[in-house]
């Protein structure tokens, strides 16, 4: 009896935690001017997570993204709020399509430790997903740094035969 009730608990939360939606998010730092930091803020939430309501001849899903950046030493808080669309034809299936929403919004932010919280809501589907972490900006003004864009760009291709 007792094996039949721990088999039925695993399948259940194993079940669960493959069902569950998820939302993602990262960020990315970039070498700015006057001793700041350009800081990239990504998201991503795969399609099948949200609701789609027919409109006109598309389906639309529609969420408010809020992302709040607080540096912890200083207590100031930076935070930015939109609202964003996805679009779908009505023939398309949205589960079978596979296909996560990706977006950023980007901050200038001085040296330090930052705790961001980001908090998605679908508007349609009154699903809400919620993000906490943190990160910490070094002063880069008394090192030499490059991004990887800026090191891509002098990778030359080596053609002389040896």
């Amino acid at each position: 009896m007792k094996k039949i009730v721990i088999l039925l608990l695993t399948i259940f939360i194993t079940v669960n935690l493959l069902l569950a939606e998820k939302f993602y998010t990262d960020y990315a730092r970039f070498y700015g001017d006057y001793n700041m930091t350009y800081t990239e803020f990504y998201y991503q939430i795969p399609m099948s997570s949200l609701k789609y309501k027919k409109m006109g001849k598309n389906r639309e899903a529609k969420y408010e993204l809020y992302i709040k950046v607080k540096n912890n030493i200083t207590k100031k808080e930076y935070d930015v709020k939109w609202i964003k669309k996805s679009i779908l034809p009505k023939d398309r299936n949205i589960v079978l399509s596979r296909k996560n929403l990706i977006d950023k919004k980007d901050m200038i932010l001085s040296p330090g430790k930052y705790s961001v919280y980001t908090y998605l809501k679908d508007i349609y589907g009154k699903k809400k997903f919620e993000k906490n972490y943190s990160f910490t900006l070094e002063d880069q003004s008394k090192n030499l740094a490059f991004s990887d864009i800026e090191l891509a760009d002098y990778i030359k291709e080596d053609t002389t035969d040896n």
